[in-house]
């Protein structure tokens, strides 16, 4: 599943762990592009492990952060493709 918001925001990006591997992820972010190319600049909050998938889609790291979550700290990185 994807969301793509109206401000650039691809969000709620997740394909099941006995799905990876079918493209079902390549599908998702080929159609957020297509949905945001009106919008410009794209950006999105993925994990350490999600980065090399984005990168091959143009995205480049910006910053990384912390959020705190129901008292949970969780690392990722902001992530924008011009």
């Amino acid at each position: 599943m994807s969301d793509i918001q109206k401000n650039g925001l691809i969000d709620h990006f997740f394909v099941h762990g006995e799905y990876q591997g079918q493209g079902i992820g390549n599908l998702l972010v080929s159609e957020a592009l297509r949905r945001g190319a009106s919008v410009g600049a794209l950006h999105s909050e993925v994990s350490h492990t999600a980065q090399p998938f984005f990168q091959k889609y143009g995205f480049k790291p910006v910053k990384k952060q912390t959020l705190i979550i129901r008292g949970v700290a969780l690392n990722n990185c902001v992530m924008e493709r011009f």
